[in-house]
């Protein structure tokens, strides 16, 4: 799949430098093309993810695990790391 993979600088999007945006193109077999674009990059520190965003994606990373735990986490600098890690652990 590596080999499918082409990189290009799009002198366009230079003056966005500060911003760091990023365009994605696929090619589908049947000739579709999909594009996506974003000028900022989830997760940075301009456009963070939101508590809810960070468990699904723990959830979809950890299927089966009980994501109401993970509550926890947002008293967790109230609390001493054992008891937190207890509690993440379910025991």
């Amino acid at each position: 799949m590596a080999s499918r993979i082409r990189i290009e600088v799009d002198p366009a999007m230079e003056e966005l430098r500060n911003m760091r945006p990023s365009r994605v193109t696929v090619r589908l077999r049947n000739g579709d093309v999909l594009t996506a674009y974003r000028e900022l990059p989830r997760g940075e520190p301009e456009e963070p993810y939101t508590w809810d965003d960070i468990v699904e994606k723990f959830r979809e990373l950890n299927p089966g695990y009980e994501t109401e735990r993970l509550e926890v986490i947002k008293e967790a600098d109230q609390e001493p790391v054992a008891e937190v890690m207890l509690e993440l652990s379910g025991r």
